[in-house]
């Protein structure tokens, strides 16, 4: 099997689905700040629709025990995580901040231009364990 079939594999594996997740629950252990001035000069009606394209959503990872306890408090399924709603994603509260394995420089771009009632983004959610090696998207 080759390295790209045994990726995909492991990413099925450890894949939990989709969230919306405010922003502030959103944690990088070491941000830089390259590329950071590509995302702000989006506009705010632009990082409102790219935060619903997939090739634009941030992975992050977050325990099974925990995820069961944060879909039970917000009387979530894993189920509706696995259905692609869109804007209409439920928006998991979290008690504790989940990390984030890319998308540092967008997600500060939304927290200066989104206004305080729409500071979310469209997560993926994995377990831990998965090696996550991230091609960034043409912007």
């Amino acid at each position: 099997m080759d390295t790209e079939s045994l990726f995909s594999k492991e990413r099925s594996l450890k894949y939990f689905g989709i969230a919306r997740v405010e922003i502030k629950q959103l944690d990088f252990s070491a941000p830089t700040d390259q590329a950071l001035r590509s995302h702000k000069r989006r506009k705010n009606k632009d990082l409102r629709k790219i935060r619903l394209l997939p090739e634009h959503y941030v992975a992050a990872i977050i325990s099974s025990t925990l995820l069961d306890e944060e879909l039970q408090k917000s009387n979530l399924t894993q189920a509706i995580l696995r259905e692609s709603l869109g804007d209409l994603q439920p928006l998991l509260k979290l008690s504790t901040p989940l990390q984030c394995l890319y998308g540092y420089h967008i997600l500060r771009a939304a927290t200066e231009f989104l206004t305080a009632d729409d500071q979310w983004w469209m997560v993926e959610l994995y377990s831990s364990g998965i090696i996550f090696i991230y091609v960034a998207p043409d912007l």
